[in-house]
C-alpha cells in the first residue's frame, strides 16, 4: 500500500485507507457532541435545547472539517471530538480525572493543542488535587493519580523515542523554528501585523517599482531607521526557512516563547482571581 518516497509517489490503496479512516474516526466527534446534549441540553429550556443543536450540528457539518479531513486527510474531527469529550468529562467531580488523561492523549496525538495544556494544568490542580475551600490543602492521592497516569501516557508516547536516541529529532520535528516566524506564509496572527509593518517601513521603492505615487523613498531612512537589503524579500520570497526583517528588530524563538507563557500566567491568574471571589 505504501512506498516511502519523497516525490511522485500515488497510490489509490492509499486513498481509501485514508478517507475510510477520517470517516470512522470522525464517529468520536458524533459520540462527543451527542454526550454533550444529554448531559447539559436536556435540563435546559427548549430555546436552549435548540440552540445546542444547531451548535452540535454546525461543528459536525462545519465546511472547514469537511474539506480540510476529507480532501486533505487530516483527522482533526477526530481530535476535535476528543477536546470535546474531556470538556464534557471535566464538568463532573467523578469523571475529571479521565478527563485530563483524555487531554493528555489528545496533547501525544496532535501538539497544536499545547497552549490549551496551562488551563487544563490550572483547572486540574485547582477542582481535583487542592481542596475545595483552601489552596493550602493538597490531596496527595489525587496528586499521585494524576502523576502517574500522566507519566504512564508520556511514557507510552515518548519512552520507544528515547530508548532509540530520537528525542532530539522528535523535538526538531514537533517544534520546526527553521521553518521561520511566518512559515513561508503570512499567518493570521500578530506576526503577520508585525510583518506588514516591516514591509510599510521598506514600502517606498515598491510602490516606485509599481508605479504607485504614494510614496517615492523608502519610510524607514526618514525616520532615521537602516533597512537591511539582504532581508527585503525574506517575508514575502514564499519559501520555508528563517524569517528576516528589514526594518523592525529579528524575533527569536525564545522571545516568542516568553511572550506566550507570559500572557498565558496572566490569563490563568485573572481566570482564579474570578473564581476565588
Amino acid at each position: 500500500m505504501l512506498e516511502v518516497k519523497n516525490l511522485g509517489y500515488e497510490s489509490w490503496q492509499t486513498v481509501y485507507f485514508q478517507r475510510a479512516t477520517v470517516i470512522v474516526t470522525e464517529l468520536v466527534l458524533v459520540y462527543a457532541l451527542n454526550e454533550s446534549k444529554v448531559r447539559y441540553v436536556q435540563t435546559s429550556l427548549s430555546p436552549s435545547r435548540k440552540t445546542s443543536h444547531a451548535a452540535a450540528l454546525s461543528i459536525l457539518l462545519s465546511p472547514g472539517l469537511l474539506i480540510i479531513d476529507h480532501i486533505h486527510f487530516q483527522y482533526n474531527g477526530f481530535l476535535y471530538g476528543i477536546l470535546i469529550l474531556s470538556l464534557v468529562l471535566a464538568r463532573k467531580q467523578s469523571t475529571i480525572l479521565l478527563s485530563g488523561f483524555l487531554f493528555t492523549g489528545l496533547l501525544c496525538l496532535k501538539h497544536i493543542y499545547l497552549y490549551l495544556a496551562p488551563a487544563y494544568f490550572v483547572y486540574l490542580l485547582r477542582a481535583y488535587c487542592l481542596g475545595r475551600k483552601s489552596l493550602l490543602q493538597v490531596n496527595f492521592g489525587n496528586c499521585a493519580k494524576l502523576a502517574a497516569g500522566l507519566a504512564i501516557i508520556f511514557g507510552i508516547s515518548f519512552g520507544p523515542f528515547v530508548c532509540w536516541g530520537q528525542l532530539d529529532q522528535l523535538l526538531g520535528r514537533l517544534f520546526p523554528f527553521s521553518r521561520g516566524l511566518c512559515h513561508a506564509y503570512w499567518a493570521p496572527n500578530v506576526w503577520a501585523m508585525y510583518s506588514f509593518s516591516d514591509r510599510m517601513l521598506i514600502y517606498g521603492k515598491s510602490a516606485s517599482y509599481m508605479r504607485i505615487p504614494l510614496l517615492t523613498s523608502s519610510v524607514a531612512p526618514m525616520l532615521g531607521l537602516k533597512v537591511n537589503q539582504d532581508a527585503v524579500n525574506s517575508v514575502t520570497r514564499g519559501l520555508v526557512g528563517d524569517t528576516s526583517f528589514a526594518v523592525l528588530p529579528g524575533v527569536s524563538p525564545r522571545t516568542t516563547f516568553v511572550l506566550t507563557l507570559s500572557f498565558q500566567i496572566v490569563r490563568q491568574f485573572c481566570s482564579n482571581i474570578r473564581v476565588l471571589d
